[in-house]
């Protein structure tokens, strides 16, 4: 298998990765958008209501990284 670079995700074992700049505002009062994924799935994007995003921080969306054979 060939894996090819892609503009926005990175792989990490069987994670993907995307960076994704944010404002103080939406640090502070929530984020929600859409992320196309590499299959072409339309994804929400959206942190917990009262939830406040930390410089660095990391967040995850189980189920839709790279499929992991046992």
């Amino acid at each position: 298998v060939q894996e090819e670079a892609h503009d926005l995700f990175k792989r990490k074992g069987a994670d993907l990765l995307i960076e994704k700049e944010i404002s103080l505002l939406e640090a502070l009062i929530g984020v929600d958008f859409v992320l196309e994924h590499l299959d072409g799935k339309k994804i929400r994007i959206k942190n917990k209501l009262g939830e406040v995003i930390k410089p660095d921080e990391i967040k995850t969306i189980e189920g839709h990284g790279m499929p992991y054979h046992k």
